[in-house]
């Protein structure tokens, strides 16, 4: 009896030091699959992190508020973010004479070079008094191509341009002739004609964002654009 007893004793044992393995085997296992979707999401982490960190700037146009222009200027300038504030040079007669001077196109407009994540900052620093045009298809903020941009700032810093913004880009703005203009301070801009208070003029938008005219621009400088 003793002997069976003994036995039983030894066989019982032996279960439990293999259901015992067994567990510390899972629990192996458990902590491995855990270290490993650790793993996956640090190496997820990290992934967004270096795309954050691998973004571009683009140039984003967004609308100022409250006259808030000079505190978005300088809070982009504290952030490293460039901008451009459009203006125009316009003849002033004073008593010195003749002189051009600088001032805003469009006072409740400026255009951000920012990625994403810092265009979130600022807009979460400055509240409602900053807000991006949106793109109305993928309703995501609205990027202006590079292209486009270095165009309109060359544009705007022409003395003698007579540029003048005629209000938020929209289908009037894009009908007519399309013309790329041949010869003269506008050479290689391409735009609509509209005829403004009698003149012929070159309409230049930022699409979905402003149109803006120059000044008359003699029909023998025009080529159709087909």
């Amino acid at each position: 009896m003793s002997e069976m007893r003994l036995a039983a004793q030894q066989q019982s044992q032996e279960v439990v030091e293999v259901a015992m393995a067994q567990g510390a085997a899972e629990v192996t296992a458990a902590a491995a699959a855990g270290d490993e979707k650790s793993a996956e999401a640090a190496g997820d982490e990290q992934s967004a992190e270096a795309q954050a960190a691998g973004e571009k700037a683009s140039w984003y146009p967004v609308r100022v508020f409250f006259g808030r222009a000079e505190a978005i200027k300088e809070a982009a300038e504290d952030a490293g973010v460039e901008f451009f504030y459009p203006m125009r040079l316009v003849e002033k007669f004073t008593s010195g004479g003749l002189k051009y001077i600088e001032e805003p196109l469009v006072r409740s407009l400026i255009f951000l070079k920012a990625t994403r994540q810092e265009l979130r900052d600022l807009k979460a620093r400055n509240n409602s008094s900053l807000v991006p045009y949106y793109d109305r298809l993928t309703h995501a903020p609205l990027v202006v191509p590079e292209k486009q941009m270095e165009r309109f700032i060359s544009l705007c810093k022409l003395k003698d341009s007579g540029l003048e913004y005629l209000g938020e880009d929209g289908p009037a703005y894009h009908q007519g002739d399309k013309v790329r203009v041949t010869d003269g301070i506008f050479k290689g801009f391409v735009g609509h004609i509209k005829r403004i208070r009698h003149d012929r003029k070159l309409i230049v938008t930022i699409e979905g964002v402003a149109a803006f005219a120059t000044r008359f621009i003699p029909p023998s400088m025009l080529e159709k654009v087909e």
